[in-house]
């Protein structure tokens, strides 16, 4: 009896689980924009460590 409650109760976890997943997308889709600028941020460099913490453009 207690098994059958937890399977059943596990299935019900899968299931609504299951149902949440699809709803869900990560990152920005296909054709979207970036929402504002992006900054990076150099928080290491070994080469030049004065840069360290300071805006860097890598391109």
């Amino acid at each position: 009896m207690r098994r059958r409650i937890v399977g059943l109760g596990l299935a019900a976890l899968l299931v609504s689980g299951l149902a949440v997943a699809q709803s869900l997308k990560s990152g920005p889709q296909v054709g979207q924009s970036r929402p504002g600028a992006f900054h990076p941020l150099n928080v290491l460099n070994v080469d030049n460590p004065s840069r360290n913490g300071q805006k860097n453009c890598f391109v």
